[in-house]
C-alpha cells in the first residue's frame, strides 16, 4: 500500500510539473507576441506625419499649433498627427510594447536604410477606403507602396509575426456621388466602401501579415462637425449610413479568424453617453473650435496672423480635439476600452 501511494505521489508530482512547464511555455509565447510587427494603413485617425507639411489649410493643420499641445514627448509640438498628442495608432504600438507608433512612410532616409524594425505607417489624412482616382493617400496605393517596399526587402519578408491596423473613419462619405444620395444608391456606394476595405484585407493577408485590426465606424453623427450646426453641440445625429456600413463590414470580416473588428462604435458611444457621471466633462464640445462654422482648428488670418480659433485649458477633460477626431485623452479612453479584446486575439499577456 504504502508503494502505491508513492507512486501516485510520483506521478502527481510529475503532472503538477509538466503543468507548470506547459504553464511556462504558454507565458513565453504570449510575452514573444509582443515582439509583432506592426503595418498601419488608413486616414487622420491614425496618420502620424505622412501627410506633407504644406502652407497652413484645412488639409494640413496637423503640421501647426495647437496640433501636438499635448504631445509631452516632441516637445508639446505638432508632428503631423491630427490630435493634441497621440492617436490610435500610438496607443496600439503601447499595447504592443512600444512607445508610438511606427515611423510614417514618407519619412524613409532612403532604401537602402533598416527602417521597419518595427513596421511601418502608411496611413495618410483623409485617405478614401474606395479607389476614386489615382491619389496617393487610397488604400489601395498605400497598399501598393507596402507590397513594392517588401519586394524589394526594404522591409522584411520575415512577417509572419506581424499585425495590421486598417482604420478608415468615413472621408468616403464626405461626398457621396449625386446619383447615389437616394437611399438604395447610398447602399450600393457603402458595399463598394466596404468592399474595397474586405479586399485590402485580403491584400493584407496575402502579402504575409498575420493578424489584422480593421475599425468599424465611429458615430460620426456625435462629432463635433455635425452637432455644431444641427444643435449646439448638446447631442449625436443619427447616421444610417454608420449603421449600413458597420452590418456590411460585419457581413464581408466578421467570419475571420485572423481579423478582429474594432467596435469604434459602441466604444465611442459608451464614452460619449457614460452610464455614471464619472469620464470627460466635455463629450461633445471640440477643445479647439473654430471661431466661425466653416473655419478649422489652428486657422489664422492671412492678413493679420490673428488666430481664427480657440482653444480649451484641459484637452484631458475633452473627448474631441476639434470638428472630428478626438484628443490624445480620447483616444487612450478608446484603447483602453478595446486593450484586452486586442491582447486576446493577439495572444499578448496582460
Amino acid at each position: 500500500m504504502k508503494s502505491l501511494f508513492f507512486v501516485i505521489c510520483i506521478l502527481v508530482l510529475l503532472h503538477a510539473a509538466g503543468h507548470v512547464e506547459s504553464s511556462r511555455r504558454h507565458r513565453d509565447d504570449r510575452r514573444q507576441a509582443s515582439s509583432y510587427k506592426l503595418f498601419v494603413f488608413g486616414d487622420t485617425f491614425v496618420d502620424n506625419g505622412n501627410t506633407d507639411k504644406q502652407a497652413l489649410t484645412w488639409w494640413t493643420r496637423n503640421w501647426y499649433k495647437p496640433y501636438g499641445v499635448s504631445d509631452a514627448n516632441h516637445d508639446n509640438s505638432p508632428t503631423g498627427r491630427f490630435s493634441d498628442g497621440k492617436v490610435q495608432s500610438d496607443f496600439l504600438a503601447m499595447i504592443l510594447g512600444h512607445d508610438e507608433s511606427p515611423a510614417p512612410e514618407n519619412m524613409r532616409r532612403g532604401d537602402d536604410d533598416d527602417d521597419d524594425s518595427f513596421g511601418m505607417n502608411f496611413a495618410a489624412g483623409f485617405s478614401n477606403a474606395k479607389a476614386i482616382n489615382t491619389t496617393a493617400s487610397e488604400f489601395s496605393a498605400q497598399i501598393g507602396r507596402f507590397r513594392r517596399l517588401l519586394k524589394h526587402g526594404i522591409i522584411s519578408r520575415d512577417i509572419n509575426q506581424s499585425v495590421a491596423l486598417v482604420a478608415f473613419s468615413g472621408y468616403d462619405y464626405t461626398y457621396i456621388p449625386h446619383k447615389d444620395t437616394d437611399r438604395h444608391g447610398y447602399t450600393n456606394f457603402i458595399d463598394d466602401v466596404t468592399e474595397s476595405i474586405a479586399n485590402g484585407v485580403s491584400d493584407i493577408k496575402e502579402l504575409g501579415v498575420t493578424k489584422v485590426l480593421v475599425n468599424m465606424l465611429q458615430p460620426m453623427g456625435c462629432s463635433p462637425r455635425f452637432t455644431r450646426t444641427a444643435n449646439n453641440y448638446t447631442e449625436c445625429i443619427k447616421s444610417e449610413i454608420t449603421d449600413i456600413h458597420n452590418k456590411k463590414i460585419k457581413e464581408k470580416l466578421g467570419s475571420e479568424d485572423s481579423v478582429l473588428l474594432l467596435d469604434l462604435y459602441t466604444t465611442f458611444n459608451q464614452i460619449i453617453h457614460p452610464k455614471s457621471g464619472t469620464g470627460f466633462v466635455h463629450r461633445h464640445l471640440p477643445c479647439c473650435e473654430s471661431n466661425e462654422a466653416g473655419g478649422y482648428c489652428g486657422q489664422v488670418d492671412s492678413w493679420n496672423g490673428e488666430e481664427l480659433f480657440q482653444v480649451c485649458d484641459k484637452p484631458d477633460k475633452y473627448f474631441y480635439w476639434d470638428e472630428y477626431h478626438p484628443t490624445q485623452a480620447g483616444w487612450k479612453a478608446v484603447m483602453d476600452k478595446l486593450e484586452d479584446s486586442i491582447k486576446e486575439f493577439l495572444d499578448i499577456d496582460s
